[in-house]
């Protein structure tokens, strides 16, 4: 009994270090790849679009004025949105930045935020 437990610890060990540089393998592959398709696009001296970099709509957020200008629009149009409903209408920007946002114009009582049952209702100032 104690040989064969030991036996199929080697093969789990041996298994195990194989899946382990396969995976470093696969990795060193993806990298490769990704350094080949930027060096390609900065050699062809193009912008690449939403799909061949999707990675792009998170580096590079909206200015700031034109998402807040887009806020006041939208408040002023439907007062008392819920805040979460809010974060429908405006995905380019990401929930927690938004959430911000909203606080610091809240603070410069640009809009006005009103707690009910754990979620936010908006409505323009004064």
């Amino acid at each position: 009994m104690g040989f064969w437990l030991f036996l199929i610890l080697v093969i789990l060990i041996l298994a195990g270090g194989w899946f382990y540089r396969r995976l470093l393998d696969i990795e060193r592959d993806i990298r490769r790849e990704m350094a080949e398709e930027q060096g390609a696009v900065a050699n062809r001296g193009e912008v690449p679009t939403l799909e061949e970099a999707p990675e792009i709509r998170s580096q590079e957020p909206p200015e700031m004025a034109d998402v807040e200008r887009r806020i006041q629009d939208i408040v002023s149009a439907e007062s008392g949105l819920l805040q979460t409903e809010l974060y429908d209408r405006i995905a380019d920007l990401p929930r927690r930045k938004l959430q911000q946002l909203l606080r610091s114009m809240e603070g410069e009582g640009r809009l006005r935020r009103e707690k009910e049952k754990g979620r936010y209702r908006l409505y323009p100032s004064g």
